[in-house]
């Protein structure tokens, strides 16, 4: 049995261009264990939206396939899925060449 874990970490990942058509959502809530990091949102966020596995997030959830990126906050551009999330914080998955 899997040892149940209180979620402390809420956030909220933004889905851009093919990753929001594939999963016809704009937002995902997800609550993950403390001390969460992008691998962790990456793996809840295929669990919550199968479709984009393989497509948008790598099969096994820990990243992002090629022509994706991930921001946190509209501020940072996260170069590894062991950056630390924050509650509160908002992930946007977009594709790589996403902007002018």
């Amino acid at each position: 049995a899997q040892k149940a874990w209180r979620a402390s970490v809420h956030c909220t990942a933004e889905l851009f261009g093919v990753a929001r058509m594939l999963s016809g959502t704009a937002e995902v809530a997800l609550a993950l264990p403390p001390g969460a990091t992008i691998s962790h949102v990456l793996a809840a966020l295929v669990a919550k939206e199968p479709v984009l596995s393989g497509r948008v997030i790598s099969a096994d959830g820990s990243r992002l396939v090629d022509g994706y990126v991930c921001n946190v906050n509209g501020l940072d551009f996260v170069r590894t899925a062991a950056t630390a999330v924050h509650p509160g914080d908002r992930v946007m998955i977009l594709s790589a060449d996403a902007g002018g």
